[in-house]
């Protein structure tokens, strides 16, 4: 993270038209992401939780595919499901799902994957489908990536940190 920010954004411009972020994240135990996502933002929020720091490493990093076709991020979530031992069934059943919402022709429902949760060495990935059946007349959908380098935190305990410098004990 860059000195003095807690949050970076990387975004491509425009909507259907900008070319993607070609996204290449390497992972503990050897996986990695590879995407064309519509943005990636790494943050340090959570750090103030256990560090008491204005800037941290990043705790978070989310990449978000799309907007894309159906069948498209069914495809990027079947890749993921390969990669990271992700549940091909929650998939197909968002997919089919998703198809019922088109064939009933003026559906504008949101339809979503659970979150499909994986551990990856010191990280914890929930990745999730998106599917939007008619906005801006347009079929498309979505697949978010979040990845956390610590373990999900309660935010009361936030409140409850000493208030000395970086690297103290929560009390």
């Amino acid at each position: 993270m860059p000195p003095g920010e807690t949050v970076v954004i990387y975004e491509r411009g425009g909507w259907w038209r900008a070319p993607p972020i070609r996204a290449r994240v390497l992972l503990p135990e050897g996986k990695r992401v590879e995407a064309e996502a519509s943005y990636v933002v790494l943050d340090s929020y959570g750090a103030t939780c256990w560090k008491r720091t204005g800037t941290s490493d990043p705790t978070t990093m989310d990449i978000s595919v799309g907007p894309v076709p159906l069948d498209d991020a069914r495809r990027e979530l079947l890749r993921a499901a390969e990669e990271f031992d992700l549940s091909h069934s929650d998939i197909e059943e968002w997919y089919a799902e998703s198809k019922r919402a088109v064939s009933q022709g003026d559906a504008t429902d949101r339809v979503r994957t659970p979150f499909l949760r994986s551990e990856i060495g010191y990280l914890t990935l929930d990745a999730q489908g998106r599917f939007l059946p008619y906005e801006r007349e347009v079929e498309h959908a979505f697949v978010h990536y979040t990845f956390s380098w610590a373990e999900p935190f309660d935010l009361s305990a936030c409140e409850r940190l000493d208030e000395t410098t970086e690297g103290s004990e929560a009390k």
